[in-house]
């Protein structure tokens, strides 16, 4: 019998760059959001997956650039047809009812980014 393994099933159209780390572990950092893409879940399947490419300095004052994944229904739902106008300067937030919310960035976080 010949065995093949099938090929891995391309997630994103184009690949991001960096390490992707989780939307839990850029609570409350402000980010510059340079591209996304909204696709099915690897996870759960029904559920979609928002991946998007971000540029943030972390509170070490570390510079970062990489992908950030999460299936937050509220962050895909608020993101969701805003191509046009990125890049998107924001931060995530949880709040008491355990969801994450996209908030706007006063201009002091905002200016850090800019240059970037």
């Amino acid at each position: 019998m010949d065995l093949i393994t099938p090929k891995r099933r391309r997630l994103h159209s184009t690949p991001f760059d960096g390490v992707g780390t989780s939307a839990r572990n850029v609570l409350y950092i402000p980010l510059k959001i340079i591209r996304f893409e909204i696709n099915e879940s690897v996870l759960h399947l029904g559920k979609k997956m928002l991946t998007f490419q971000a540029d943030y300095i972390d509170k070490n004052g570390v510079r970062y650039h990489r992908p950030v994944m999460t299936e937050s229904f509220t962050l895909i739902n608020t993101i969701s047809g805003t191509e046009s106008e990125l890049p998107h300067y924001t931060k995530i937030i949880r709040k008491r009812d355990g969801y994450f919310y996209f908030v706007k960035l006063n201009d002091i976080e905002k200016s850090q980014l800019i240059n970037i």
